[in-house]
């Protein structure tokens, strides 16, 4: 964004607007990097139940911030 903004001056780089998270889809969210992350091992990272754990996945990807990838998995977009 930075080179962007240095090179080309006129160029509006657009950002991503703020999302608030409650405290567990932030600790949830934090747990999951750009790197594929199977559901079970967050889970497990978390120490939260599965349902829980499941109902935050689903909230912060309503948000756009991770995608569930087929067979499990979830990144941030």
């Amino acid at each position: 964004e930075e080179i962007v903004t240095a090179c080309f001056r006129d160029t509006v780089v657009p950002s991503k607007p703020v999302v608030e998270l409650e405290e567990k889809e932030e600790y949830i969210y934090s747990l999951i990097g750009s790197d594929l992350l199977h559901v079970d091992q967050v889970i497990e990272k978390s120490g939260m139940e599965t349902k829980d754990v499941m109902a935050v996945l689903t909230r912060i990807e309503m948000k756009g911030l991770v995608q569930a990838v087929p067979g499990g998995f979830y990144l941030r977009t």
